[in-house]
């Protein structure tokens, strides 16, 4: 049986192991001969997708700009109406008969899952860092690990201005987290969450997260590795962002 499946993710270019994962996921899920859609944000490095005219447009929420353009992308970070309008136009093109959305804060909201529970459309999301119970993220204050915000007491993130040292920029990430989690209750439109890893599953309902997640590792292609006796190799080779947030580096 051939199932029409929409993949979502902001990025849709190899940037990052959202971006990546979401990809792999499409061609794997197309050679067991289903069909297989795209949607995420316009970028010159996306490869020719279908209904690209429908992607949000491509932003930089890190570039300099004026007021009114921060002001624009702090609104869109809160409830996205081109998310919203362009998901629509995006459904009714496909027809999916099931929705897997990965990574879409910021730069795509969580708009989209009114738009598409409206249609009645299975969704499932796989969970990509700690944004369900962090307005950061991270889980990081500075330099330091933080589990202030446990229960949903995102307050702390404006107190400890964790989101780059800004008050301004920590406002918003608490606003956004009561908006989505306190008030619309936005999330309730997910019929499963998956998460990578037990790390993260574990965490997140150490968290306060409530709803049931079910562990499904990222795949790869195990032929494409050959075993290696440790008894003779010492060394370890890590590959990806180089960055303190990965936990190898000294804080």
């Amino acid at each position: 049986m051939i199932t029409r499946i929409l993949l979502i993710n902001k990025f849709l270019y190899p940037r990052g192991g959202d971006a990546i994962s979401t990809l792999e996921a499409g061609r794997l899920l197309e050679e067991k001969g289903h069909k297989v859609y795209f949607w995420g944000m316009k970028h010159p490095l996306n490869r020719a997708f279908e209904h690209a005219e429908w992607f949000v447009d491509n932003s930089d929420l890190n570039a300099k700009s004026g007021i009114s353009s921060k002001f624009k992308a702090a609104a869109n970070i809160l409830y996205s109406r081109e998310a919203k309008e362009k998901i629509a136009f995006m459904l009714d093109e496909c027809q999916p008969d099931v929705v897997h959305i990965n990574n879409i804060s910021h730069y795509v909201s969580p708009s989209i899952l009114h738009v598409i529970k409206k249609k009645n459309i299975p969704v499932v999301m796989t969970l990509r860092d700690m944004q369900m119970v962090c307005p950061t993220y991270l889980m990081l204050s500075g330099n330091r690990l933080c589990e202030k915000c446990k229960n949903g007491r995102f307050y702390w993130c404006v107190l400890r201005k964790c989101t780059k040292g800004s008050y301004a920029k920590s406002v918003l990430n608490a606003a956004e987290m009561y908006l989505h989690h306190k008030i619309m209750h936005i999330y309730d439109a997910v019929d499963m969450f998956i998460s990578p890893s037990i790390f993260l599953k574990e965490k997140m309902s150490e968290m306060g997260f409530k709803p049931g997640i079910e562990h499904l590792p990222n795949f790869i292609d195990a032929e494409e590795y050959a075993p290696v006796d440790s008894a003779k190799s010492r060394k370890m080779v890590y590959f990806g962002d180089y960055l303190r947030r990965k936990g190898f580096l000294r804080f």
